[in-house]
């Protein structure tokens, strides 16, 4: 289980042990700050948001994303995955929201 998740500029540290004491994974791939992280506990992914204009998808578990996807044109300032939603949503500064199937990532 994902205990938490912080940031560090422009990583992502994910703890998958609970009450560890110590980060557990170092999740790389942002090369912006990041501005927000959402976990599916459905799916067990995390997603990633930040100023790079780009919305990665981690498996908690490796250290490698999943998939970098590109679908926005200015800084992303949110991510959530609905409980129960077979997707997760971005939304950027200039105010436009994506709809992403979480099974595919379209």
């Amino acid at each position: 289980t994902l205990a938490w998740a912080s940031f560090m500029g422009d990583a992502l540290v994910a703890v998958s042990i609970e009450l560890a004491k110590e980060p557990t994974k170092k999740l790389e791939g942002h090369k912006k700050a990041i501005r927000e992280i959402a976990y599916s506990l459905s799916y067990k992914v995390l997603v990633s948001v930040g100023f790079d204009f780009q919305v990665f998808v981690w498996n908690p578990y490796w250290e490698k994303e999943i998939i970098k996807l590109d679908g926005h044109e200015s800084p992303l300032v949110g991510v959530n995955c609905p409980v129960g939603l077979e997707c997760f949503i971005t939304c950027d500064t200039k105010g436009m929201v994506n709809v992403w199937n979480i099974k595919d990532y379209s």
